[in-house]
């Protein structure tokens, strides 16, 4: 595992996926642990096809990055995550779809491909 992850901060009763219970982690605990497992951009959004809502999207160069930190972010979630090569300034990025937990108003979804809702790692 990438961080230390002491609680869930919520918990879903799953639909249709034979009764594994479901947890989204805080949205910033998801953030530290993609930078510090080489995620090069992360960007929090809105998502109809999450059970939380919201994901966090983590970008990574490497395939071989992103495969281990969504294999250890599904595990603890309780589900498979998405993995999607995209362009981004040019470079390729693995992308890394995240359920998580975001206080009030979640963020708006993107509007259009590209990469437009990359938000740069500094």
């Amino acid at each position: 595992m990438f961080c230390s992850l002491s609680s869930r901060s919520l918990v879903v009763p799953a639909a249709g996926l034979g009764g594994v219970a479901l947890a989204a982690p805080w949205w910033r605990r998801v953030v530290g642990s993609a930078l510090a497992a080489g995620a090069w951009r992360w960007r929090v959004r809105a998502s109809g096809r999450s059970f939380s809502g919201v994901v966090l999207v983590a970008g990574f160069a490497s395939c071989g990055a992103a495969v281990a930190f969504a294999g250890a972010w599904g595990g603890w979630c309780g589900c498979s995550l998405a993995l999607r090569r995209r362009v981004s300034g040019g470079r390729v990025l693995w992308a890394v779809s995240v359920p998580v937990h975001f206080p009030g108003t979640a963020p708006a979804a993107p509007t259009g491909g590209g990469s437009l809702w990359w938000v740069s790692r500094g």
